[in-house]
């Protein structure tokens, strides 16, 4: 292990061994949990996250807990979840998820089943609910209710700059904060496949949006289509509850009032109107699309490159970002052929900082550890990257913490067309040596069948459709999935979940799992040949023996 963790009640510390980066972050809404939950949810993810064994003592430690405790807390799980194992032996402690359960589902499980979000998001749909209907509905008495109250503020002030008024109860605060809290809240608490939006029909709403960012020419991909689709339904319920989002200079009002104009939008336009009653003019579309219509982002480089000629701002911004990706990719002789995208993408993320869902998070950080990750695989690249960023946002006056550099560092590394190629390219090549002392041709044997296992072994293909289903998944041709989001049992299919980056355990269970479907087929071949061979010997039997 390149890095060890430390855990206490409001802060993970994740402290690396072979880099600069050691960070201290606070728990966003983890505030809210008890002691007790808090402590469970560490234990999970701590176990998730060791490739080994650990020994009890020292999983007692990182979780400053006695060891009676924590013996209590793996019998609690043993006997309340069936999703994963929490393993015991004389190595010591470790976790073992069954097939087709992710970290994403405790998170989710988690949120759904605390009350203090049962009630946030009951509020959501159902504004203006009194002290009474609410304690009658969560069948909690009102002093337990203020009690939850006051330590769902004590978060929201502090990390969204919102918070739950009580009479009557509603979310107060900036109109774009409570969007951005709650866009992430139900990014993280449902799965893909599940809509909580009763009263928008999600087929119709799907086709809304597909259109709309046709006419405007924004490419689209299956994830980028759920965060929209997420954001935009929450902009809709807000909407259609008299909240609006207070208007600002955008450049990018010219494109929606182009978009009003078109005819292929006035159909739209039409089918919106009978299905939610709205006229879909010029200011609702700002509300649905608020993030478009922003002052600093831009739907394409040209439009970034002829605002810079015109705002200082936007000057400083792409000059910055141009000589610093230049420099990345000269200092390591990396190929470097989306930069205009790239500085773009760049450019939008570090300006859409409270506008994008997994900017930032609720329980679960993915892209911290993602970061992680990096650092302990390419260090020196990370190291000049991570300080390249915070001295951008550094230079265009723009605050820095670690949730946002975090963000602009995953930016970069996914958006850089072939980085990891490149990177991979410049690692040391890992040399076997096959020493035989059969024969040469027994040597070559071994060699291929190396060969074999290591390289070429699978087809390996991105989901590139729009839109996903478990039906779909079921009939298609893959025997393995490899997911980063919570999908379900899926018969005759093995589901794999990544986190982040690949790791070890995920490339040994993708080997393992290929090793079991290669048995299975050989098993298949070997029953068919037997098959082939009683018939042939039934239906050819051979003619008396002359002697």
């Amino acid at each position: 292990m390149n890095e060890y963790i430390s855990v206490s009640y409001n802060k993970i510390q994740i402290h690396n061994r072979v880099g600069f980066l050691s960070f201290e972050e606070e728990i966003f809404l983890r505030e809210i949990l008890s002691k007790q939950q808090l402590r469970h949810l560490m234990l999970i993810e701590t176990l998730y996250y060791m490739d080994d064994w650990v020994k009890l003592s020292e999983l007692s430690r990182k979780l400053h807990c006695s060891d009676r405790i924590l013996k209590d807390d793996i019998a609690f799980f043993r006997d309340k979840h069936t999703s994963f194992n929490i393993e015991t032996s004389s190595y010591g402690i470790r976790i073992a998820f069954h097939e087709n359960v992710s970290i994403d589902l405790i998170h989710q499980n988690l949120l759904k089943e605390m009350v203090e979000f049962k009630i946030l998001e009951y509020i959501f749909f159902h504004e203006n609910q009194t002290i009474d209907s609410i304690s009658n509905i969560f069948f909690v008495s009102k002093s337990t209710l203020y009690r939850m109250i006051k330590r769902i503020n004590r978060s929201l002030k502090k990390h969204y700059h919102i918070e739950l008024e009580s009479g009557p109860l509603c979310i107060a605060g900036a109109e774009r904060d409570i969007r951005y809290f709650y866009s992430q809240y139900f990014t993280e608490c449902y799965a893909n496949f599940e809509w909580p939006f009763e009263t928008i029909d999600e087929p119709s709403f799907v086709e809304f949006l597909l259109a709309f960012t046709k006419i405007l020419q924004i490419p689209m991909d299956y994830g980028t289509l759920c965060h929209i689709k997420i954001v935009t339904a929450v902009n809709f319920i807000r909407l259609t509850n008299h909240h609006w989002v207070s208007n600002r200079q955008s450049n990018n009002l010219n494109i929606l009032k182009f978009l009003s104009k078109s005819s292929d939008f006035k159909k739209i336009a039409v089918n919106f109107k009978e299905l939610y009653g709205f006229d879909l003019d010029l200011p609702v579309l700002e509300q649905l699309f608020v993030a478009f219509v922003q002052k600093d982002f831009h739907f394409d480089y040209s439009s970034l490159i002829n605002q810079s000629k015109l705002d200082e701002h936007t000057k400083k911004s792409t000059n910055f970002l141009d000589c610093f990706l230049d420099q990345l990719a000269s200092s390591y002789g990396i190929t470097l052929t989306n930069k205009e995208s790239l500085i773009l993408d760049l450019h939008n993320t570090s300006h859409l900082e409270k506008q994008t869902i997994q900017s930032n998070y609720i329980l679960f950080d993915k892209k911290k550890h993602f970061v992680q990750q990096l650092q302990n695989e390419y260090p020196e690249f990370f190291k000049n990257v991570y300080n390249g960023i915070k001295m951008y946002r550094k230079h265009i006056n723009q605050e820095s913490n670690e949730i946002v550099l975090n963000h602009l560092v995953y930016t970069l590394f996914t958006h850089w067309e072939r980085l990891f190629f490149e990177l991979e390219k410049r690692q040391q090549p890992i040399y076997i040596l096959v020493i035989s002392d059969y024969d040469r041709h027994h040597a070559e044997m071994i060699v291929e069948m190396i060969d074999l296992y290591t390289s070429n072994q699978v087809i390996v293909e991105r989901h590139t459709d729009l839109h996903l289903s478990c039906d779909s998944l079921a009939h298609s041709k893959y025997n393995i999935i490899v997911s980063s989001s919570y999908i379900g049992k899926i018969e005759n299919k093995h589901i794999i979940y990544i986190e982040s980056l690949m790791t070890t355990k995920v490339i040994s269970e993708i080997q393992r799992v290929v090793k079991l479907l290669k048995e299975k087929n050989l098993q298949v071949r070997n029953t068919r040949i037997g098959s082939l061979e009683n018939k042939r010997q039934i239906t050819e039997t051979p003619a008396a023996s002359p002697f």
